[in-house]
């Protein structure tokens, strides 16, 4: 390994970055703020009777005395009939921190969802209104493209697949991946007699009994595209995605954790930076309905949220623990701002993946994205001193 590369992941040739971002320096780095989970509440207690009998002599003392014996004998029977606070019982009172990724999902869509897992992609559910949508992502990512499967299931049955698997320049590996993919699906959703036609048609549009396919291969075998649509029914177009937070509310965060922030009204970004040393700290946010007026009628229906919010990290060419630790407060700091509030399950996220790669998935509403080298937003890169997380509104279609 060369001593220029970062120790977290494959060397890789630097590059200049495609942007020029000015910077300046601030403050001494935030305090980041762990959040701490609440204690599980206390399982159910066993039961405790108690049966007080008044002795009186003669007739009536003998008939209290069979009855009271009853009593006594039954209470027993019911406290031992009672649940003790063992493993299983308190595992139901207890928030799961590993819920099932079954449920709720249609037989059939759990199946092509199990094939994707096979097929080395790691799949979430992006949303469940107006239907179920599963979108599974290439697990890592390649360095740069989309490769990404998208699922939507209506009433109980698989209605819509759509396959995107493409690169810049990766051909075989694009190929691969994409073969992988649709042997998955086309496997696990369509009759076998549907399956064998893709496997080998070059129509644009073959026909199959399922419903409709249409697919597209093009750029030297760097983009692959396969649409799957169910007999009788019609995809749902989901392309509002926003985060949840306001680039108001995103950028004053910033300004009090020290950044200086920048309006840049041509391009509806508001940019944020800080320098720490030798390390560049900075978070961006978009949206059109913060400082384009001639979108309030579009701004009014879909609401003003920021569409992503990045945070982008530059640093030395030497790595440490210090250094991937404040990279890694920085990128949760930024998935806290896009989020309006601090989410356990997207922080572990983000510290479980940052190795070097490109990952993504949907988690907690929005889509989320490691982006080693920042060849741009939506892209790895190969500058080996970068790398930028990624939060935006689901896109599902």
């Amino acid at each position: 390994m060369s001593p220029d590369q970062p120790n977290w992941g494959p060397p890789r040739p630097p590059q200049q970055p495609p942007y020029q971002q000015q910077w300046s320096p601030q403050q001494p780095p935030y305090q980041q703020q762990w959040q701490q989970l609440p204690p599980p509440p206390p399982g159910p207690g066993p039961r405790r009777g108690l049966l007080i009998g008044i002795l009186v002599g003669g007739l009536i003392f003998a008939i209290l005395a069979t009855v009271g014996t009853y009593l006594f004998v039954q209470s027993r029977d019911d406290t031992a009939a009672a649940p003790t606070p063992t493993s299983s019982t308190k595992s139901s009172v207890e928030p799961s921190s590993s819920p099932s990724p079954t449920a709720g999902r249609p037989e059939k869509l759990d199946a092509v969802v199990s094939a994707l897992t096979s097929a080395g992609f790691a799949c979430s559910d992006s949303l469940t209104e107006p239907v179920l949508v599963v979108r599974c992502f290439a697990e890592p990512a390649l360095s740069d493209g989309d490769q990404v499967v998208t699922l939507q299931a209506q009433d109980d049955a698989v209605t819509y697949a759509h396959l995107k698997v493409d690169t810049f320049d990766q051909a075989d590996e694009t190929t691969k991946l994409y073969q992988a993919a649709m042997t998955a699906v086309t496997s696990t959703l369509l009759p076998p007699a549907d399956a064998a036609i893709l496997r080998t048609s070059k129509e644009r549009e073959p026909r199959i009994g399922w419903g409709k396919a249409r697919q597209s291969h093009g750029d030297g075998n760097t983009r692959h595209d396969l649409t799957l649509t169910a007999k009788g029914t019609s995809p749902k177009i989901l392309l509002d995605g926003q985060t949840k937070a306001t680039v108001a509310k995103v950028t004053q965060a910033a300004r009090s954790k020290g950044f200086t922030c920048k309006v840049k009204p041509d391009i509806h970004v508001t940019a944020c930076s800080q320098t720490r040393g030798t390390e560049v700290y900075s978070i961006d946010s978009y949206s059109i309905c913060g400082t384009a007026q001639e979108q309030k009628g579009y701004c009014d229906t879909v609401g003003g949220n920021a569409s992503w919010v990045n945070a982008y990290v530059g640093f030395g060419k030497t790595v440490n623990e210090a250094m991937v630790a404040r990279i890694l407060a920085h990128l949760q700091l930024t998935a806290d701002l896009a989020l309006g509030e601090s989410s356990a399950e997207v922080r572990q996220w983000i510290g479980d993946h940052l190795d070097g790669k490109a990952h993504h998935t949907d988690l907690a509403g929005v889509h989320l994205a490691i982006l080693p080298g920042s060849g741009g937003r939506g892209h790895a890169g190969n500058n080996p001193n970068i790398v930028s997380l990624e939060v935006e509104g689901i896109r599902a279609y």
